[in-house]
């Protein structure tokens, strides 16, 4: 595991951003053979996301072969909506 440190989450949300970015045109996914993708809950990756959905809106990345799944923090949690794939707003 890699300790990356940014100087706030702005930056940081850039960084994971471009780095799944690479990892899903590395995969060169097909959709007998998708980018499977664990999103976590919570506040804390909202930055991520939001970078994600302005790369898809730039044309910079697809999810067209990418399946998603939900990472709650507990088994406790409910989470609505796991599993699928990854839709933008």
């Amino acid at each position: 595991m890699r300790l990356i440190i940014r100087d706030g989450s702005e930056s940081a949300s850039s960084y994971v951003a471009n780095y799944i970015v690479q990892r899903i045109k590395a995969s060169h996914a097909t959709p007998k053979s998708p980018f499977v993708f664990g999103l976590p809950t919570g506040s804390s990756p909202l930055g991520v996301y939001e970078k994600l959905v302005q790369k898809y809106k730039a044309g910079e990345v697809s999810f067209e072969n990418v399946v998603t799944f939900n990472m709650a923090r507990s088994p406790s949690r409910q989470v609505r909506g796991s599993g699928g794939r990854l839709t933008p707003v």
